[in-house]
């Protein structure tokens, strides 16, 4: 008998023990998660103050934005992106982002920013440390707006779709009136 009140008695302690875990864990573990998401907020916006003062040195040293695929001002690009077209990020906003990339207005911004693969006069990069930005921390491409429209100004900005991976911020707006929708994260240049 004494061998089963002892046997019983660890396992008791065995459950006791495992319950005390797993409360710790219910808490813990919903709380480093949050964590580690709210931290993917910052990471974004410092990723998006280097490609904005990339594309900002660009513009001081060439006179232009990034936005031609030649120096003499033909073959307009409107938005520039990181990774690839596959990894763009969901239209919320009618199709304003995404039917640049259906007329072919599109470009990966590593061809103007770390190699002057455009032949742009005053060129002094590469602007981007290393390989430079590829993904957001969601694992979609950031996107910078980069058309102007004839003599009117346009935003230039920065843009990361945020957690919910779908734009939701109009593509093209004046600086004066630039705002940010739902919980995208951007950078105004311009």
């Amino acid at each position: 008998m004494g061998k089963e009140r002892r046997y019983e008695r660890i396992l008791i302690e065995l459950v006791v023990a495992m319950a005390v875990a797993a409360i710790i864990a219910a808490v813990i573990i919903p709380t480093a998660l949050r964590r580690m998401r709210e931290g993917r907020v910052p990471a974004a916006r410092r990723e998006l103050r280097e490609l904005a003062a990339a594309v900002h040195r660009f513009q001081s040293d060439t006179g232009r934005w990034p936005n031609r695929t030649d120096p003499d001002g033909r073959n307009d690009v409107y938005v520039l992106y990181t990774g690839t077209m596959d990894e763009w990020p969901l239209d919320g906003t009618g199709g304003s982002w995404m039917e640049v990339a259906s007329f072919g207005r599109a470009g990966n911004v590593i061809g103007f920013l770390n190699g002057n693969l455009y032949g742009f006069p005053g060129w002094n990069g590469p602007y981007l440390a290393g390989e430079g930005i590829s993904l957001d921390p969601w694992g979609r491409s950031y996107l910078i707006q980069v058309q102007e429209e004839g003599d009117e100004s346009m935003a230039i900005f920065v843009i990361s779709a945020g957690p919910d991976g779908v734009l939701q911020t109009p593509r093209l707006q004046s600086p004066e009136s630039f705002r940010v929708e739902g919980d995208d994260i951007a950078i105004l240049i311009k």
